[in-house]
């Protein structure tokens, strides 16, 4: 099983040295790679956004919410007090409209 040392980050599997040689603090049990190597990728996930959408830039940024975009939530923020305003400003015509009988 893999032990770290937390104040110094040494690395070590055996089991049989529970004090760190350096710093002699207890090791802690550990579920993360040795400092510096890279963890191994899991099968059929990306791992960057080039690896998912591919190598072009502006259509990994397009597909990725890139600047100058409109996400359905901001479109929604947007036209929701937008109706309302034109609604409540045609209500108070109509009303003024239909109340002095200009038609």
């Amino acid at each position: 099983m893999p032990w770290v040392c937390e104040p110094c980050r040494e690395y070590t599997t055996d089991e049989a040295d529970k004090a760190c040689p350096k710093c002699a603090v207890p090791r802690k049990f550990t579920l993360l790679c040795k400092p510096g190597d890279t963890p191994d990728a899991l099968e059929g996930v990306a791992t960057t956004v080039q690896d998912r959408y591919g190598n072009d830039d502006h259509q990994a940024e397009q597909k990725s919410g890139g600047v100058g975009q409109m996400s359905t939530g901001a479109w929604a923020t947007f036209l929701v007090p937008a109706g309302m305003a034109v609604f409540v400003v045609l209500r108070f015509f109509l009303k003024r409209y239909l109340r002095h009988g200009d038609y």
